[in-house]
């Protein structure tokens, strides 16, 4: 009766493993281009999680060690147990896949460091935040030349004020939904302008003028700072895919970054149309969205032919659900 038990609850872990399949799939399916275009949004919804299946599949393993030495007699034990190390070494080398394989890899530093690196940062601040003094007290410390706001309201004009002093060019567009974005600098950035996506959205673009001390014939870097829709329903999907490679494909031939809370993780079918174009992250797979475990979601990519990264990191809990990115980017 133990042993009927004990293999009941031996097969149900069988099956939960079998459940994290499709989601370990996913990313494998969107690079090789094998999914129907029917699953393709609901294959992109479950491809973001691979931190919580590893977690997941790191105590299915733990907890069939455990039962395998307690049951190894038992000729019914063997079989489920077979079963379920097949099923473990199937998981285990798809995660392996999406952690060490489809992931673009991530820009490396550059050793000593170049005269003039531009230190820039991206933080979705939340819709609700109110610690404007922490942030404004970490933007500083930072020492950052160049960062995006995201989900900035109107409230925060008291804040932007302050600001004034370190930050005297300022970018925005305020609104009480959360796509506001405020792009603060230290220096003049050329042609900055916000354009809007065919469903109201914005993103901001402009360019970053060689800093003082560099030639002048250096050629600009071309930002652009986007928050597009989370991936709600299809055309939602959709959309920000579309607006992933168009950017993707305008800033080839150019220095480039593109920052922001892209509302996609590396996994997701819609970023392979920077990595296609020679983009990388500067901060790898480690969440920047909080809850639920985590995600990686938040991102500064550069061009990597172009550009070089010596610095980069991420902040602490600032009042939000995101936590702020930043990174050090110098020219080639």
């Amino acid at each position: 009766m133990c042993i009927q038990t004990s293999s009941s609850s031996f097969n149900r872990l069988f099956w939960l493993q079998c459940l994290l399949i499709p989601g370990l799939l996913s990313p494998t399916l969107a690079r090789l281009h094998l999914s129907p275009s029917l699953l393709d949004w609901p294959l992109d919804l479950l491809g973001h999680w691979q931190w919580q299946y590893g977690l997941i599949l790191f105590f299915c393993i733990m907890i069939q060690a455990a039962w395998n030495c307690k049951h190894k007699r038992h000729l019914s034990s063997v079989n489920s147990a077979t079963a379920n190390r097949l099923i473990s070494s199937l998981s285990l080398s798809l995660l392996i896949c999406n952690f060490w394989i489809w992931p673009p890899q991530t820009a490396p530093a550059l050793i000593p460091a170049p005269a003039h690196p531009v230190r820039i940062a991206s933080f979705n601040a939340n819709l609700h935040n109110t610690q404007t003094n922490n942030i404004h007290h970490w933007i500083s410390q930072q020492h950052i030349d160049i960062i995006a706001l995201l989900e900035v309201t109107p409230a925060w004009q008291p804040a932007l004020y302050r600001l004034q002093q370190e930050y005297p060019y300022q970018y925005q567009y305020l609104s009480e939904d959360p796509f506001g974005m405020v792009i603060l600098s230290k220096y003049a950035l050329r042609t900055p302008q916000f354009i809007l996506t065919n469903t109201g959205i914005p993103y901001f673009t402009a360019q970053i003028p060689p800093l003082p001390g560099m030639p002048q014939t250096t050629a600009p870097i071309q930002l652009t700072v986007i928050h597009p829709m989370p991936p709600i329903s299809q055309s939602d999907f959709d959309q920000r895919n579309d607006l992933f490679s168009k950017l993707a494909n305008e800033n080839t031939q150019h220095p480039a970054i593109i920052m922001g809370d892209f509302n996609a993780t590396v996994w997701s079918a819609g970023f392979g149309a920077f990595s296609h174009q020679g983009f990388a992250p500067t901060h790898g797979l480690k969440p920047t969205w909080t809850p639920l475990g985590g995600l990686p979601i938040d991102h500064i990519l550069i061009n990597s032919s172009k550009l070089i990264v010596t610095n980069s990191g991420s902040g602490p809990a600032l009042g939000s659900d995101h936590l702020p990115i930043w990174a050090d980017v110098n020219w080639k």
